[in-house]
């Protein structure tokens, strides 16, 4: 048994947190169960209160439920609205896990005397004195690091993730037997807050960022008129409305002149990648510039190598060019699959 042995599970009524929570349970830890209820289009908190409380008496889980609703709202949904509005892409389950589900299980944790928090996220960690570093997880398919990637690394001390040493083909099995649930929930690959429906409904006023503006070409052509830059991000191509001969997709959204940019697809690659506040996971010792990297744009591709280049602009360069290198989404740095350095990607002004 663990010396510090009480752990707070943040449970979604899923296959994963349940079998997070079965697992610590099984090597001795003192599980306890939390609920946190996030706003939704679609209300279904009531449905999903239900089943974590089904699972959690079947695995003799004391159980907290906390609204969180006001927060998420405040500090993912505001953002999210902000960051389209202003020609960017957010990634709401980075947000989410950064700013509001992270914090607050540590939170709770610290106010009921529990030592570790966990969630059912794929992904492994190792931990020294001053920092905790996230792995990948074994089954690549699911390694959810990236999502992980922004969470502080004082809170990733106080974590624990048994998910990165299971196949998920494994776990699905391993649950049904434990007879949980009687058919596997189906796996959400949907933004929760919005329950399937189109971000853009989110959109309801009309300045700033939902005004017409023009659709150009490289050269500078108007080819067409946009429906507010929210509607756009980098690698679109249906929905643009424009005539042409070759299929074009957007290259780039100017902001502060409400344009979106459109080009064939070979000008949608890109090597140089510009980046923000550098938030390392790792300590890093000797020359950062000669250090080989694997960088990752976007959750699901393929991390590539290239170099990190630091100045007044810090930026990434990859040795081959990258699909839509998207402005508002994380940027994660490998090496050995351990993630040594994220940050957000910026765009060039003008």
């Amino acid at each position: 048994m663990p010396k510090s042995n009480k752990v707070l599970v943040g449970m979604s009524g899923g296959v994963d947190s349940t079998f997070a929570a079965f697992l610590l349970k099984e090597k001795g830890y003192e599980v306890y169960g939390v609920y946190l209820i996030f706003p939704s289009f679609v209300d279904k908190s009531e449905l999903k209160i239900l089943r974590v409380k089904s699972i959690s008496e079947k695995l003799k889980l004391p159980l907290l439920i906390v609204d969180c609703q006001q927060l998420f709202h405040e500090k993912v949904i505001d953002y999210f609205i902000d960051r389209y509005r202003n020609g960017y892409t957010p990634n709401p389950c980075i947000r989410c896990n950064q700013t509001v589900k992270f914090p607050v299980m540590l939170k709770l944790a610290k106010e009921n005397d529990i030592d570790f928090i966990s969630t059912g996220h794929y992904v492994r960690i190792v931990k020294n004195v001053n920092y905790s570093f996230l792995v990948r997880a074994k089954d690549k398919s699911k390694d959810q690091s990236y999502f992980l990637s922004m969470v502080p690394n004082e809170i990733l001390q106080r974590c624990i993730f048994p998910m990165g040493e299971f196949e998920k083909s494994f776990v699905v099995k391993e649950v049904m037997k434990l007879r949980l649930f009687e058919s596997p929930p189906e796996e959400s690959q949907e933004v929760c807050f919005l329950s399937g429906r189109d971000y853009r409904e989110l959109f309801s006023s009309i300045p700033p960022g939902n005004e017409p503006g023009p659709i150009v070409d490289m050269a500078g052509k108007v080819l067409g008129m946009h429906r507010g830059i929210f509607n756009y991000t980098v690698g679109q191509r249906k929905g643009l409305g424009v005539a042409s001969r070759e299929p074009l997709y957007v290259k780039e959204i100017k902001c502060p002149q409400n344009t979106i940019v459109v080009s064939p697809k070979e000008h949608v690659l890109k090597r140089e990648v510009l980046l923000g506040e550098l938030l390392w996971k790792v300590e890093m010792r000797g020359n950062l510039k000669a250090m080989r990297m694997w960088g990752q744009v976007r959750y699901k591709q393929v991390a590539s190598p290239g170099r990190l280049i630091l100045g007044e602009r810090n930026l990434f360069l990859f040795d081959s060019p990258q699909w839509a290198v998207t402005p508002g989404q994380a940027f994660v740095a490998y090496r050995c699959d351990i993630l040594l350095m994220a940050s957000s990607i910026e765009r060039e002004e003008g």
